[in-house]
């Protein structure tokens, strides 16, 4: 791969990396920077983030059906939550799945943002890298 192309996209995702962190913090999103990928392959840069952040994004209506319990399970290990009073993880899970299908969860859109930014860096910094190399000629 050419160098320069390297060196842009390593620019690049530092850049999406801010973005991600600015629009994150925006909709109060924390713990985020451990599963959201931003990685180059080959000649292009891969975003990647967990299928349950589309819940996170749309949120969930109060009285709909109850999510995975074995979901919530993984979730619950994943923060290294210890339940106490008796209850199993499994028991753990099933009271959040429950109250989540009662209550809902609250939307916190992100998704439209991050990629709209993707894009707008992107397009930027590869106008500019397509200048100067036409300039180079």
């Amino acid at each position: 791969m050419d160098k320069d192309l390297q060196k842009e996209l390593k620019k690049l995702t530092k850049a999406i990396n801010v973005a991600v962190s600015k629009i994150m913090k925006k909709v109060g999103i924390k713990n985020y920077a451990d599963k959201i990928k931003i990685e180059i392959r080959n000649s292009f840069i891969e975003v990647s983030i967990p299928d349950y952040y589309i819940y996170v994004d749309s949120g969930r209506k109060a009285g709909s059906k109850m999510p995975p319990v074995l979901s919530i399970m993984r979730w619950i290990g994943t923060k290294g939550i210890n339940p106490s009073g008796g209850i199993s993880r499994r028991q753990l899970a099933f009271i959040i799945a429950r109250s989540i299908a009662n209550k809902g969860i609250a939307p916190r859109p992100f998704i439209v943002a991050l990629r709209a930014a993707i894009e707008d860096l992107t397009l930027k910094t590869f106008s500019n890298f397509i200048d100067t190399k036409l300039k180079q000629l």
